[in-house]
This record gives structure tokens, C-alpha cells and sequence, in this order.
């Protein structure tokens, strides 16, 4: 625990609890992004808790079974991250490309982005908790006639080579059900 909350830059009076768990199996195809992971509801494991690496968050809860339960991970289309610059502050989408790939959707022209700063989740929406690594922009640019800014960012996790997570339990009153309902939503419009 003390290794995941150095690794994340937590404090030690952080309001979360982690859950260790393992990857038990990936995903066969290649477009839904997901894994198993061996702790479930006889763990306390719900729908719609998200899940870190050591480097950062990787996905969330969408079924719970009694001993393993199935995430969808961020690299999932479906499955926006609202971001914030941790230096700048400037919040966007990322938005999964392909890979460890991702883009920062909706940053405009004259917010300051730059190669080299590091992303976190920004809490807003209450699906991911605030203050969690994302990734790293590695490239801005800048298109003629459009109004924002081209941001490319590269995980901080490698989500193709997860084997052990953490489930993030929140002390907030987290509305799991809510999030549990989008989930929901999300995986009936892929089926």
C-alpha cells in the first residue's frame, strides 16, 4: 500500500483504500479492451470502481461476479477520461487512439499544454477519482483555421502488460449505482 501510494504521489492521509488484485485474463478481441481480475463481490468489489497500476489508472469495474469481476479498460473508445495538466491546470478529454496512444480533445488554442507535462484525472464527472496519473504529452500542434490545439499524450500505464491493479475504494460517498447505469449503457451499444 505504502509502495502504491509513493509510486501514485499520494499523501498518507489520501481518502482512498486499495484493493490488490491480479490479472487472471485479457481480453481476446482486440477492439473491446479488457481484462479479469481476481477479486469480486465476496471482496467487495462493485460496478463502477475504477482500477490503477502502479504507474497510474487504468480502466473500471463493469461486471462483478463472486471471486473476479471484468474491466473495461481506458484505452476502451467508450470510456472518455476528463484530464487535467497537473502545471497548467488546463482540463480536456483523452481520447484513445490506438496502443498506449491517446489524444487530449478539447483544448484550445491559446491554453497552455506543453510536451512533458503530466495529465491526471481531474474528478470531474465522478467516474474517476481526482489526482490519478494518466499520461504524458509528448507532442502539441497547432492547425491552421481550427480552433484547438492538437494534443498527443502517451499512458502512464502500459495497458497492454497489466498483471497486477489495484481496485480504488473511495471514502467519498461515490454514486456506484449511477456509474454502474452508464456502464451499463456502454456495453449494450457495443454488443
Amino acid at each position: 500500500r505504502k509502495r502504491m501510494r509513493k509510486l501514485l504521489d499520494f499523501r498518507e492521509d489520501s481518502h482512498y483504500r486499495f484493493l490488490p488484485c491480479e490479472v487472471i485474463a485479457m481480453s481476446s478481441n482486440q477492439y473491446h479492451h479488457a481484462v479479469t481480475i481476481d477479486r469480486g463481490s465476496v471482496d467487495g468489489v462493485l460496478r463502477g470502481m475504477p482500477l490503477a497500476g502502479y504507474r497510474g489508472i487504468v480502466g473500471r469495474v463493469t461486471q462483478v461476479f463472486p471471486s473476479s469481476s471484468r474491466v473495461i479498460l481506458i484505452s476502451n473508445r467508450s470510456v472518455p477520461v476528463s484530464c487535467r495538466n497537473r502545471r497548467s491546470r488546463v482540463v480536456g478529454i483523452r481520447r484513445w487512439d490506438r496502443g498506449n496512444l491517446f489524444t487530449l480533445d478539447y483544448v484550445g488554442n491559446e491554453e497552455d499544454v506543453m510536451p512533458g507535462d503530466t495529465l491526471v484525472t481531474s474528478g470531474l464527472g465522478k467516474v474517476f477519482p481526482k489526482g490519478f496519473p494518466v499520461g504524458v504529452v509528448f507532442q502539441v500542434t497547432q492547425e491552421e483555421g481550427r480552433i484547438s490545439r492538437n494534443v498527443r499524450v502517451v499512458s502512464m500505464a502500459d495497458l497492454g502488460t497489466l498483471e497486477e491493479l489495484f481496485v480504488i475504494i473511495s471514502g467519498e460517498k461515490w454514486n456506484y449505482r449511477q456509474v454502474s447505469d452508464e456502464i451499463e449503457e456502454i456495453r449494450s451499444e457495443g454488443e
